[in-house]
């Protein structure tokens, strides 16, 4: 007595999995000029803009160290405090965690980044 395992009938589309390597060839991405932000290069205004404001929070610190060490401003000194203790206590949380960051075009297996989506 032998069990037989039903085959599909029709046509079977068999799709390989997605790799860091195939996502490389399928998208091309292109380089913010003068930083390390990319984004795809098929996108015409909203993929440049976004590539454009993830470099927001670097320029906030320099306002707010700016505004705490010229103008003596306690208001910004508590905003400087406040957003380098978020990015340390965000920082422990992730290494505690260690959940994976979402597979890119860049990836390098040696590397290990946790994030947390």
């Amino acid at each position: 007595q032998s069990s037989t395992i039903p085959q599909p009938q029709g046509r079977v589309h068999h799709h390989p999995p997605t790799t860091t390597a195939t996502m490389a060839t399928e998208q091309q991405w292109k380089p913010f000029s003068l930083t390390h932000v990319t984004y795809p290069s098929h996108s015409h205004i909203v993929a440049p803009t976004l590539a454009l404001l993830s470099l927001t929070p670097p320029f906030g610190v320099c306002a707010l160290v700016t505004a705490t060490i010229v103008y003596k401003d306690v208001l910004a000194a508590y905003l400087l405090v406040g957003s380098v203790s978020s990015t340390a206590v965000t920082s422990i949380i992730k290494k505690l965690v260690r959940e994976s960051r979402p597979p890119r075009y860049d990836d390098v297996k040696e590397e290990v980044d946790y994030g947390m989506p």
